[in-house]
């Protein structure tokens, strides 16, 4: 019943706002939920269709779509959601972010070239971000490059060594998920 209510409110939004703010924002959350990822899908599902986002509320929701799908670990779904929402995001007030979650995406479904790219793209918007750093030490880690990993690992830590393990503290509790052969650095 209530996703019924829901759906005709978006369907009359333009209408009668009052009565249907309340389905809206109520979509709006739940998308934006980041305990309980099959709900944000479904809302962030209903928005999309609902056809009544601005682009810059198409950002958002697609970037909230592919967290969700990062988080029930479908990473194709997540890089599909996340190229979606930096293509709408013309101005990059969003890009870093995306860009961000997108190369754990990569990283996570082995896409190791392209999570690098991501990662030194981030590096570039935002030079003075620490988190670029431990994600590529983890992408090089992953291609089976330790020595390039200690070096973002310990860049990482130098930036920010209150949220960041020092080097050794990294390798030792790191132990990422095997690659097929050809995603790893040749020996």
């Amino acid at each position: 019943m209530r996703s019924l209510l829901i759906a005709l409110c978006l369907a009359a939004a333009a209408g009668s706002p009052g009565l249907c703010a309340t389905a809206r924002d109520k979509l709006i959350a739940d998308c934006d939920n980041d305990k309980i990822p099959d709900r944000a899908i479904a809302a962030c599902d209903a928005l999309i269709a609902s056809n009544t986002e601005t682009q810059a509320g198409l950002v958002v929701t697609h970037s909230s779509l592919g967290l969700a799908y990062l988080r029930k670990e479908m990473w194709t779904q997540a890089i599909r959601e996340f190229n979606i929402s930096l293509d709408l995001d013309v101005d990059g007030s969003h890009s870093y972010r995306i860009t961000i979650a997108r190369s754990v995406a990569h990283n996570a479904n082995c896409q190791l070239d392209a999570a690098l790219a991501d990662t030194n793209r981030a590096m570039a918007m935002k030079p003075a971000e620490t988190a670029p750093y431990f994600n590529r030490g983890l992408v090089w880690l992953r291609k089976g490059d330790a020595a390039r990993a200690r070096t973002d690992f310990a860049q990482a830590h130098r930036m920010n060594p209150k949220a960041f393990p020092t080097p050794g503290q990294a390798l030792a509790r790191t132990r990422p998920a095997e690659c097929p052969v050809s995603s790893r650095m040749p020996e």
